[in-house]
């Protein structure tokens, strides 16, 4: 079982020992694209995801390529695709998914899907 960077870290606060595998971590991260946190928040795009999301950009962390997003991380990547994977939302940068609607309806069935929306 692979645990986002929240689960993480309440798994770690009531003192419990986590064993996790590298090797999935490091897949996860080879083809991720660097991600420019400032430019990402100016984006109307990604705010609109956000509010769908019902998170706010203070309730977002960017770490190692990846935005930590509560119950969830997303990571860019050069790929044509948008999929889940462990806890994780791949998907083409921003741009990409602006300009091709395909890409956009995706990721709103991908969201739907695993039930990412937060609940407040």
């Amino acid at each position: 079982m692979h645990l986002n960077h929240r689960q993480f870290a309440i798994i770690k606060e009531s003192g419990a020992t986590v064993w996790q595998t590298k090797d999935s971590a490091a897949a996860t991260q080879t083809d991720s694209l660097a991600i420019d946190f400032d430019l990402l928040k100016t984006s109307s795009l990604f705010q609109d995801i956000l509010t769908a999301l019902n998170l706010s950009i203070g309730e977002v962390t960017l770490a190692d390529n990846t935005l930590h997003c509560g119950m969830f991380n997303w990571q860019f990547t050069p790929s044509e695709a948008v999929s889940f994977d462990q806890s994780t939302l791949i998907t083409p940068p921003l741009e990409q998914l602006s300009q091709q609607a395909q890409l956009k309806r995706s990721l709103w069935q991908i969201i739907t899907k695993h039930q990412l929306i937060q609940t407040q």
